[in-house]
């Protein structure tokens, strides 16, 4: 079957369950008068007053600084309504508002389905249908939840694309068939039931649109879907002497109205030259109608051996896959990258992921109040299987913000979660190495910034432990800065880790993660803060390369604090100098000057040096990262500066 007689057997039968479900129609609302009816009602049970504490309708959508966009309904021409959370944040004292139609008769219904399309993306909120015949007993109106569980920043159709909208089918038969005076609630909750207290109260909106009860069920006999929920490697790239077996796991659903019989799941794995190099599958016999949660990982697992780049598929077939309402769906995959050196999580590089997109929920104390610190870090985790050197560090920044001369820290841990509570402690993250990057001022969220990572503690390079868990991470420890000095940092959001996660956890007991945040508005400091592993879907650009050692000289010890060294200016244009302040006299001092690759650039050697400065022409090098290596009879130090030509 064509992809378009694929698209086109879809759209008939789409049409087909259209008009099963118009003609059956028995209510419907589409909000075309311009207000919400009169004869609805939208109530405020918890908030604070204002406007968007309640229901309104709507011709523009959200207006908060995170709106998710309009509804995009089929009669969004004539307004929609929407409870618009992030316009009217009530952070720790909640929010919960109630949109309830008329009374509806459903005394001649034996069956009642209830359809609308929304617009909805959980952050610390749910979104749920209740439905009773008593206006003075809301606390006894039957719960329906017609998203399950999904993780903050999810859809409500599940992951982390939006579907807009999103048609919604829910069978209310139960508690409104052969009733009279039948009342239909869209709830909207965020309280101390919905997340930790004090970060409930903010989240993003909920937007409804075409509402309508049937009583016939349009849901087609035979749909089979995957259920947004496929477990991808644990990074994009991986380098091939850090290879480690990649797991499958995956969700299906039968959304369809009858059993689906003979159940079977494949994966296949195939390289750039369409070879298939690993299959599996899994056998679920008869998946029974409207089920959904069966993710289950397959017995076997790959393990790469060759460079270069793979394609997974996943597939889900029955014995009525022929008959299947939307066969398209019964396909997902992924690709991953198994390179020469490279660690990396992004995937379509889009310069998106402030900080303050990370944390909707407090935006205020980071924009507009410079005196909160802004302390914060952003990291990747990669898990290594050889004992390879660290050889670069990759990220991407924007320094056109008037952010020049903000200096950040490159930091290495080893991660070992020694209680189990899935956070990273201070007493969890052992570091092992750390470096500066000082902002010139001209970097963008389209390009990447590479240095080498040279242990400034050590004077060396950091050699991996395998069988251990690594963080890297991009952190600005700085206690107080106005805010023109917020720095964002570039990121993806094309990969969803958490499956991945879990399937590395609950079926493998092997942890893998994805990435990191770290966050403080205290005088405490970032370092004694819980680091957060919960980043699934947002990657920020953190890559590692690994490999051999870099050939720079060192020694072996390091140069005590007392005999202080220091570099200016930097960024530099003409002339850059080293201040050395020993407090003895070094009868001989090497200063070899390298790039961001490791390639020494210059050598000089200096006699019966005790309080002397040393000035270094930058005016021909490239616009970058450049080190000062110092070597002594006492130990070395490497000092960094910038180059802006």
């Amino acid at each position: 079957m064509t992809n378009f007689t694929k698209f086109l057997f879809s759209l008939i039968c789409l049409v087909s369950v259209a008009t099963a479900a118009q003609a059956q129609v028995f209510f419907s609302e589409d909000f075309e008068g311009g207000a919400i009816p009169a004869d609805w009602m939208a109530m405020e049970v918890q908030g604070n007053g204002m406007l968007f504490s309640n229901w309104v309708y709507t011709t523009v959508g959200p207006e908060g600084p995170f709106s998710t966009g309009p509804l995009e309904s089929t009669s969004n021409d004539n307004g929609w309504v929407m409870f618009d959370s992030d316009s009217n944040c009530n952070l720790g004292a909640g929010q919960e508002a109630w949109l309830i139609t008329p009374a509806i008769d459903c005394s001649d219904k034996e069956t009642v389905i209830l359809q609308y399309e929304n617009l909805w993306r959980v952050f610390n909120d749910r979104a749920q249908i209740r439905v009773g015949t008593d206006l003075g007993d809301l606390a006894n109106w039957a719960t329906y939840d017609p998203y399950g569980v999904l993780a903050n920043n999810d859809w409500g159709n599940g992951g982390t694309t939006a579907e807009n909208p999103h048609t919604v089918l829910i069978d209310i038969s139960d508690d409104a068939a052969l009733t009279s005076d039948v009342y239909v609630a869209f709830q909207f909750l965020s309280d101390a039931t919905t997340q930790q207290a004090g970060d409930f109260g903010c989240a993003y909106s909920w937007q409804v649109d075409d509402i309508s009860l049937t009583d016939v069920d349009p849901t087609p006999p035979n749909d089979l879907t995957f259920n947004n929920f496929t477990a991808i490697a644990p990074n994009l790239s991986t380098p091939l002497s850090q290879a480690d077996p990649i797991h499958f796991l995956n969700d299906i659903q039968n959304v369809g109205a009858a059993d689906q019989t003979n159940v079977e799941m494949t994966v296949t794995v195939t390289d750039a030259g369409g070879t298939v190099v690993f299959d599996d599958l899994l056998a679920y016999e008869t998946v029974e109608s409207d089920s959904f949660g069966l993710f289950q990982a397959f017995d076997n697992s790959f393990f790469p051996a060759t460079t270069g780049t793979f394609d997974v598929v996943y597939e889900v077939t029955s014995d009525q896959s022929a008959d299947d309402a939307t066969p398209d769906n019964n396909v997902a995959g992924y690709s991953f990258v198994v390179s020469d050196s490279t660690f990396a999580k992004e995937e379509e590089f889009n310069g998106s992921g402030s900080l303050t997109q990370l944390y909707p929920n407090n935006p205020d104390a980071w924009v507009n109040d410079p005196t909160v610190p802004h302390q914060w870090g952003l990291g990747n985790f990669y898990y290594a299987t050889s004992d390879d050197f660290v050889r670069t560090i990759t990220f991407s920044i924007d320094g056109t913000s008037g952010n020049a001369g903000e200096v950040l820290e490159v930091r290495l841990y080893k991660w070992t979660d020694d209680n189990a509570d899935f956070f990273v402690q201070e007493d969890e993250r052992e570091s092992a190495g750390v470096t500066f990057y000082e902002i010139v001022g001209n970097e963008n969220l389209g390009s990447f910034i590479t240095i080498p990572f040279i242990n400034i503690t050590t004077g060396s390079q950091v050699q991996l432990e395998p069988g251990s868990l690594y963080l890297v991470m991009i952190e600005h420890p700085t206690e107080a800065v106005d805010d023109s000095k917020q720095v964002f940092m570039g990121g993806s959001t094309a990969r969803d880790y958490f499956p991945m996660v879990v399937a590395s956890i609950d079926f493998f007991q092997d942890p893998r993660w994805s990435g990191c945040t770290a966050i403080n508005t205290t005088p405490s400091g970032l370092a004694e803060e819980d680091y957060d592993p919960r980043l699934y879907t947002l990657q920020p650009v953190i890559r590692m390369s690994v490999g051999e050692e870099f050939p720079i000289n060192s020694v072996n010890d390091i140069l005590d604090g007392a005999n202080a060294t220091k570099v200016f200016p930097t960024p530099a244009s003409e002339f850059v100098t080293l201040d050395m302040d020993f407090t003895e006299v070094m009868d001989e001092v090497t200063i070899q000057v390298t790039d961001n690759t490791g390639r020494i650039l210059s050598t000089n050697v200096l006699q019966n040096v005790k309080d002397q400065q040393f000035d270094y022409n930058v005016s021909n090098l490239a616009t970058g990262t450049y080190f000062f290596q110092v070597i002594t009879p006492a130990g070395t130090r490497i000092e960094t500066f910038v180059v802006a030509n």
